[in-house]
């Protein structure tokens, strides 16, 4: 579900994209999301941040406000699938 929605926000003009969750970045992560930064020129960072720890989520989102990037949007799409 996430890389559908980020090349949802990215088609709708989105250049800055935070992507958080728990267990942050891996290299094969960052490996599929090279083309979409390439393919829309856009700054797309990945944090770990567990989004019900309000204190992770503070200093994520001051770390984005220290950079000077504006939060105009947030897309929640934690779930758990069971179809096994």
């Amino acid at each position: 579900m996430g890389e559908p929605t980020l090349r949802w926000v990215l088609q709708a003009g989105a250049r800055d994209v935070a992507i958080w969750s728990r267990r942050g970045t891996s290299d094969e992560l960052e490996t599929r999301l090279d083309p979409l930064r390439e393919e829309y020129g856009a700054r797309i960072i990945t944090q770990a941040v567990d989004v019900a720890d309000t204190e992770q989520v503070e200093d994520a989102l001051a770390q984005l406000r220290a950079e000077g990037r504006p939060i105009t949007g947030v897309v929640h799409a934690a779930g758990v699938l069971d179809d096994a």
